[in-house]
């Protein structure tokens, strides 16, 4: 009789724990699998002077949190996904990230051209926070933004990043992570994660748009023994000099360097100095001098390229430098033919803005043609020059025969 009810009591027991169990997780996450249709942001608006025909989306980055503690951040697709969400109430962060076109571009054009003379570093954005209630009677969510797109530059930075002993990361692999949904950007063309890496002396020189509303901008850090931290600092955007900092390993920490007093190339002269006395870029290294080729008529080519000798590092910050080439086209009289009347931006590889197949241009006849280049941030990169339009312009001549 005893044991029967010991059984009873451990039985009731059992049950008892079960039970509460299955009441506990419940009350815990009670949810259900909702469809989650994000509607593109409009191209429209009249106060942005771009010419976008459409755009591809890189990413739309999502952050949902309940005041139960829940919190879901994770990108989404355009148009439907579906998503497991706790019944109640929840908050929503909501972004879109997207690369514009123009009807002359295919859709990796602005990802997948030549870094040297790519200066048009933009992206579209546009982003909102609302509050949902989620019932048993919820089975979609519709995201229409309310705003459209705006237009956002890239904004250049300069990194020191130094590890726990205070020594430089050298070659360190560097990626950008969206502060909203904490994943790594990716490239919309091959998927791959955006990444850089530090060159011998753990420096970091880039473009970057400062996009979220909160202004931060998260990046992970990997040494090349596996050490690993992320930094969240906050950055400015629109400024209209670069802007420095130290990031250290050893604690997450990202603080500014001092214009005035330090030198991120560490030739001798201080950011200030470089910028506004010498008036070069005060993150890259300058180049001895260029060369202009002559054009090929087989394939309607030329080249206006920096003469440098590569140092053998391909981390090596020369190589993260982008040029702007501008260019001008005579007859043998000096008459400047149309369209180029006077010096006008152009890609280095002369195809793209039509050279060999102007129509402006005769079979037979002698054109000269005039350059010089700048970097994407206006500096003229020649050690010896100061201005690049006025002190190191580059010609060449050619013959034009047809078209390629």
């Amino acid at each position: 009789m005893n044991t029967i009810k010991i059984f009873q009591k451990y039985l009731f027991l059992c049950l008892f724990i079960i039970l509460s169990n299955n009441f506990i997780s419940c009350h815990h996450y009670s949810g259900q699998s909702l469809n989650f249709q994000v509607n593109a942001p409009s191209l429209n608006n009249h106060n942005r002077s771009s010419n976008y025909t459409s755009f591809v989306t890189r990413q739309i980055p999502i952050q949902i949190t309940n005041s139960n503690g829940f919190n879901l951040q994770t990108t989404l697709n355009a148009g439907s996904n579906s998503v497991q969400l706790p019944t109640g109430s929840i908050h929503i962060k909501i972004g879109y990230l997207a690369d514009g076109l123009t009807s002359a571009q295919t859709i990796c054009d602005s990802n997948n051209s030549n870094s040297d003379s790519e200066d048009d570093n933009k992206v579209l954005y546009t982003e909102f926070e609302s509050d949902y209630t989620i019932n048993s009677n919820t089975n979609s969510i519709n995201i229409n933004f309310p705003n459209p797109f705006a237009e956002i530059s890239f904004d250049h930075f300069g990194f020191i990043i130094t590890d726990s002993s205070g020594n430089p990361v050298t070659n360190a692999r560097v990626y950008y992570v969206d502060p909203i949904s904490n994943q790594k950007i990716n490239n919309p063309c091959n998927g791959a994660s955006e990444n850089d890496y530090t060159d011998s002396l753990g420096r970091l020189a880039i473009d970057l748009p400062i996009y979220s509303n909160s202004k931060q901008f998260h990046f992970i850090v990997v040494q090349n023994d596996g050490t690993t931290k992320t930094f969240k600092p906050t950055l400015a955007r629109g400024s209209s000099t670069a802007q420095f900092y130290f990031m250290k390993m050893a604690d997450g920490s990202v603080t500014a360097l001092n214009d005035q007093t330090d030198s991120f190339l560490g030739d001798g002269y201080t950011i200030a100095q470089r910028r506004d006395t010498l008036l070069k870029n005060p993150r890259f290294p300058d180049i001895s001098s260029a060369s202009l080729n002559s054009p090929n008529m087989t394939t309607g080519e030329i080249n206006l390229y920096p003469n440098y000798t590569p140092s053998g590092n391909q981390y090596d910050l020369l190589n993260r430098r982008k040029y702007i080439t501008y260019c001008q086209i005579l007859d043998n009289s000096s008459n400047p033919i149309s369209p180029f009347t006077t010096y006008q931006k152009c890609k280095r590889f002369y195809p793209d803005i039509g050279l060999i197949t102007s129509p402006n241009l005769s079979v037979g006849v002698i054109y000269n043609i005039k350059a010089y280049f700048t970097d994407s941030e206006g500096y003229c990169p020649i050690v010896s020059a100061i201005g690049c339009s006025t002190m190191y312009p580059l010609s060449t001549s050619f013959t034009y025969k047809s078209n390629p």
